[in-house]
C-alpha cells in the first residue's frame, strides 16, 4: 500500500495527459460540463503541469516537419 499512494496519483495523471494528447475535444466536453469548483480545480492542474509540455511537444513537431506550405511561417 506503501507504493500505491504514489502509483495511483501518477497513474490518473498520465491518463489524463494521454486524453489531452489524443483525445482534446473529448476532453474539452467533460471540463465544460463540470461544475465550477471542479472546472476551476482542472484548469488550474492542467496550466500548471499539462499545457507546457503538450505546446512544447507541438511546437517541436511542426518545426522538425518536412512538409512545407506557402505563406507559412
Amino acid at each position: 500500500t506503501e507504493g500505491l499512494q504514489f502509483e495511483v496519483p501518477h497513474l490518473a495523471c498520465s491518463v489524463y495527459y494521454g486524453a489531452l494528447k489524443d483525445l482534446p475535444a473529448m476532453v474539452r466536453l467533460w471540463w465544460n460540463s463540470q461544475e465550477k469548483r471542479v472546472f476551476s480545480t482542472v484548469d488550474k492542474f492542467t496550466s500548471k503541469y499539462v499545457s507546457g509540455v503538450l505546446s512544447a511537444q507541438e511546437i517541436a513537431s511542426v518545426q522538425s516537419s518536412t512538409q512545407t506550405f506557402e505563406n507559412m511561417m
